[in-house]
C-alpha cells in the first residue's frame, strides 16, 4: 500500500456539544477513526468541527467511520 493509493475524507462532526465535552471532541472522534483498521491517520479541528481522515478505502468504508463516530457518542456526516 502506497500513500498515491490512500484516500481524504472530510467528515463534519454535527451536533450541540455540551461545553464540558468540548476538550473532549477531537481526541475521541480521533480515537475512534484511528480505532478503525484502514484508517492511516484523523485530523480532528475542535475550531472547524471537521475531521480530516486519511484511510484505505479497500479496508474501511465512509459509512463505517460515521459509525465509529457515533458509537463515540457524536454526530456526523460527510462533508459535500
Amino acid at each position: 500500500m502506497h500513500l498515491k493509493d490512500l484516500q481524504p475524507a472530510l467528515v463534519s462532526l454535527v451536533g450541540a456539544l455540551a461545553a464540558s465535552l468540548c476538550c473532549l471532541l477531537p481526541l475521541a472522534v480521533k480515537k475512534a477513526l484511528e480505532g478503525l483498521t484502514g484508517v492511516r491517520r484523523a485530523d480532528v479541528s475542535l475550531a472547524t468541527q471537521q475531521a480530516v481522515v486519511t484511510y484505505d478505502a479497500e479496508k474501511v468504508t465512509v459509512e463505517q467511520m460515521l459509525a465509529a463516530i457515533q458509537r463515540a457518542g457524536f454526530a456526523a456526516r460527510l462533508h459535500p
